[in-house]
This record gives structure tokens, C-alpha cells and sequence, in this order.
């Protein structure tokens, strides 16, 4: 049986995952300013580097090059959106503040997977006790913590509606 590579797989979904979180950043940043110029020149720049990273191995590996400018660009876009509230004369309760905690994990996670990437020579060793890599335990637990922060984000977005239709 021979191994089928599933870089094609992850490839594509590169492609969703940065329209959606790059989407979920321009409509956050809208209530602090209208950016929809860098929003199309990011989008641009990625399709652009995607599309000549993957017509160098003709998409059968998987476009990391891309992958990890996407990360920083998400990095610095989480950072921004930090710099927005502290700018931001409104008081915010940030332990109930949706956006904040679906940021925290954002940047929580891509921070993380940077750094991985950056160090992936030295995690992709197993270690003793358990059969698998460090660098897969590593991914796991920015999962881990990626969707905790994103589902108290959805928890705190779904307690405010709540509060403000029985307010109403």
C-alpha cells in the first residue's frame, strides 16, 4: 500500500481557514475603524504567495512558507486588535467581552504554531514516555486552548444576546 500525502487535503483548507479568520478580523475591527483596503491586500498577498508556492511543487506539498506568513499576519492582527481596545475610550469588561476571548485564542494559537514551526527540527522527536512527537502534543494543546477561549467567546456572545433580549 503506498502512503497518499494529505498536504492537497490541508492545502484547500489553508485557503478557508484564512478567508474566515481574516474575515472574522475586518468585522471585528469595524466598530473601531474601516479597513476593507488592507482586508483585499492581505487576501491578495495570500492568494498570491499561495498560488506560487503551490505551482512550485504543483500542490503536492503543503505551502509552508504561506502557512507560516499567514500565522504572523494573524499574530500582528490579534496585537492590533488589543491596541483598538486600549486605545478605545469605552469601558469594556474584558472576562465577558466575546471578541476579546475569540482574539485570546487566535493569537494563543497562532503565536503558538509560529514558534513550533519555527523550532520544528527539535519537536519532531518522540518522547520516551509516550509514542508520540513533541511537536504533536504541542499542536494539541494550542487546540486545546484555541477552541476553549473560542467556545467561552461563543458562551459570552450567547449570555449577552440573552441579557439584552430579556432586557429589551
Amino acid at each position: 500500500m503506498t502512503d497518499i500525502s494529505n498536504a492537497p487535503l490541508y492545502n484547500i483548507y489553508l485557503l478557508i481557514e484564512c478567508g474566515f479568520i481574516s474575515c472574522f478580523f475586518y468585522h471585528l475591527y469595524l466598530q473601531y475603524t474601516n479597513k476593507r483596503s488592507l482586508l483585499l491586500i492581505w487576501l491578495c498577498i495570500f492568494m498570491v504567495m499561495y498560488v506560487l508556492e503551490g505551482l512550485q511543487f504543483h500542490f503536492a506539498k503543503f505551502v509552508n512558507v504561506t502557512a507560516s506568513t499567514e500565522s504572523v499576519v494573524f499574530v500582528l492582527a490579534s496585537l492590533y486588535f488589543y491596541y483598538l481596545i486600549l486605545r478605545d475610550d469605552q469601558y469594556i469588561v474584558l472576562n465577558s467581552y466575546a471578541p476579546f476571548w475569540w482574539v485570546n485564542g487566535t493569537l494563543i494559537f497562532y503565536f503558538g504554531s509560529t514558534a513550533t514551526n519555527i523550532f520544528n527540527d527539535y519537536l519532531v522527536h518522540e518522547i520516551k514516555l509516550i509514542t508520540m512527537s513533541i511537536r504533536y502534543v504541542t499542536y494539541s494543546i494550542l487546540n486545546v486552548l484555541l477552541y476553549a477561549c473560542w467556545s467561552y467567546a461563543f458562551i459570552c456572545r450567547f449570555l449577552q444576546r440573552k441579557y439584552y433580549s430579556s432586557s429589551v
